[in-house]
């Protein structure tokens, strides 16, 4: 599967570049972001992070697979026969309750030295273990099954963050080589028309219609604006290497940059509603929901350990003896049982103390989901008015170089009439060039912000016509009431406790009153121009899908903790 993601990858990348050199057309900035979430070495290893995460599963399953398990024990001791014994073992733990079920059958073959009286023992025999306290309830049974599943999720978000900080990498990169190439570009004119003002200084000076200073200060204006190609020349060659590292493209590969100013449009929205989209899109936001969610599991799980382990165990056999082999198949003697197993150590520290640091690193993952809400809210008003600012300094940028050009005019004027020397005319060439430039960089760091924008509200990915990772999800993890009972815990400061929620703890315990925490909003995603488009080889029937279908998002933010619901019978 690797090999052919591999395969898949090289040849996408081949005939792109083969497209690119037969059409001789540039790429823009939305292919170089397709080619490096199809060909950068860092998604690719959060790819294969998941897919290990995803075959670990397999491990929690086979828990549950049906298992045959043959034996055989004999040999020699002494010069003398030992007893043999030869078995055949099924065995399944069944998900729905917990259960064991075994079916076994064997034979004993007991040594003639010392002498016994019936050599041979068959038996077959079927056993049902059935747990009654531990090991019942449906998050018990589901405990490693949710663990591997809690893996795939975290690895899928990961891969998701890394496509999104990659694609941000990208446009950045992008936009450094289109404006090294724009600023040596404008240099380049400023060089020509430098030169054409050194031509007409040396003719006025052979006429004496210019000093000789006049010449001097052109050849300075002339040294300094080839540094400046010198310098561009160095920083395109070098942002052009780094871009190719993020495409995955070997660094001996050429290629050809479309430098128009370009990138994704960003949707006309408040302060209020880009928070709220970010805390429903960004996967970093998601991902600390669903550890609050996943220390909830494990705090619950935690106190029914305090429960003693006892078991349900009945068992039917059917035995035969004999002098012989075919003597001892015939299953003349039955035998059953029924009664309870148990195991209870009087010594419950350890069960203790892993309760206590369960409701420790609760509090902890807390702490942290609210913390990266607050970070993200900054991040995001912080790109809002950094947009903003670009925004004003696109307008202010081509005011400035209106006047720039106007006083470049006035100037070529003035100095063609033998009213001044070349002084102003050279300074108004020298400001016209860096009105220019800084025109063009003020158009970059306006598509920059935008992409930084879309970034920190988890857009930027959907922005290019990509979609974010596939995630895996259980349908029961998107609500925790379904897979075990509410645990009591602090308000989150500022937000009201419901009346109504109390909950169940350990059976045999007092109910406690579930605190609500802070979720992602769930309304619906704003409008962008750009629509999120399905990967493809992504179905849309993922089971994240699925639970959104058959259990839609309330309007409102539920709390971490849930309050009461309707529990499973299992679970009551």
């Amino acid at each position: 599967m690797k090999l052919a993601k591999a395969m898949l990858s090289a040849s996408l990348l081949g005939v792109l570049l083969a497209r690119q050199g037969a059409s001789a057309e540039p790429l823009d900035l939305t292919a170089c972001v397709k080619l490096a979430l199809r060909g950068n070495p860092q998604v690719q290893d959060a790819t294969d992070v998941s897919d290990s995460a995803a075959l670990a599963k397999q491990l929690a399953l086979a828990e549950y697979h049906l298992k045959i398990v043959p034996a055989v024990d004999g040999g020699l001791r002494g010069g003398n026969t030992t007893n043999q014994s030869y078995g055949l073992l099924f065995s399944q733990k069944l998900l729905a309750t917990g259960a064991t079920v075994e079916v076994n059958g064997g034979t004993n073959v007991y040594s003639t030295v010392p002498q016994v009286s019936v050599p041979y023992a068959t038996q077959a025999r079927a056993t049902l273990l059935q747990p009654l306290f531990q090991g019942w309830s449906h998050a018990e049974r589901y405990e490693h099954l949710d663990d591997a599943d809690r893996r795939v999720a975290a690895a899928v978000h990961a891969s998701s963050a890394a496509r999104e900080d990659i694609a941000l990498g990208v446009v950045r990169t992008f936009y450094d080589v289109v404006r090294a190439g724009e600023l040596r570009a404008i240099a380049d004119r400023s060089l020509k028309q430098t030169a054409e003002l050194e031509n007409a200084a040396r003719a006025k000076l052979e006429i004496g219609g210019a000093s000789k200073m006049d010449v001097y200060r052109v050849e300075l204006q002339t040294a300094r604006i080839k540094a400046t190609v010198v310098d561009q020349t160095a920083k395109h060659d070098a942002s052009l290497d780094d871009l190719k590292a993020l495409l995955g493209i070997d660094p001996r590969v050429r290629i050809e940059i479309d430098s128009r100013v370009q990138g994704p449009v960003v949707a006309d929205m408040s302060e209020a509603e880009a928070i709220e989209l970010a805390a429903a899109k960004r996967v970093e936001v998601i991902e600390a929901h669903d550890q609050v969610v996943d220390a909830e599991r494990k705090l619950w799980l935690a106190k029914r350990h305090l429960l003693p382990e006892v078991d349900f165990a009945t068992s039917y056999a059917r035995i035969g003896t004999g002098n012989s082999f075919d003597d001892s198949l015939n299953l003349n003697r039955p035998e059953w049982t029924v009664g309870l197993r148990s195991s209870f150590p009087l010594d419950r520290t350890p069960e203790k103390v892993a309760l206590s640091e369960a409701e420790i690193a609760l509090r902890g993952q807390e702490r942290r989901y609210r913390v990266l809400r607050d970070d993200v809210a900054r991040e995001v008003r912080q790109a809002m008015r950094q947009l903003r600012s670009a925004t004003a300094q696109v307008e202010l940028a081509a005011e400035v170089a209106g006047q720039a050009d106007q006083q470049a005019e006035l100037a070529h004027e003035r100095y063609a009439k033998g009213v001044t020397d070349n002084f102003d005319l050279v300074q108004a060439e020298a400001q016209l060039a860096e009105a220019r430039g800084s025109q063009v960089l003020a158009a970059i760091d306006q598509v920059a912000a935008g992409a930084v924008l879309l970034h920190t509200t988890g857009e930027l990915v959907a922005a290019f016509g990509e979609s974010p990772a596939p995630t895996e999800t259980h349908p029961d993890d998107t609500d925790p009431g379904k897979r075990f009972p509410a645990e009591p815990g602090p308000s989150a400061p500022g937000v009201a406790e419901p009346a109504s929620a109390v909950a169940p703890s350990v059976p045999g315990g007092p109910p406690e009153r579930a605190a609500p925490g802070l979720v992602p909003p769930s309304r619906a995603p704003l409008e962008h121009a750009t629509a999120p488009q399905p990967a493809p080889g992504v179905s849309d029937d993922s089971p994240r899908a699925r639970t959104a279908q058959t259990e839609p998002r309330q309007s409102k933010a539920k709390p971490l903790r849930s309050a009461a619901k309707k529990s499973r019978p299992d679970d009551a």
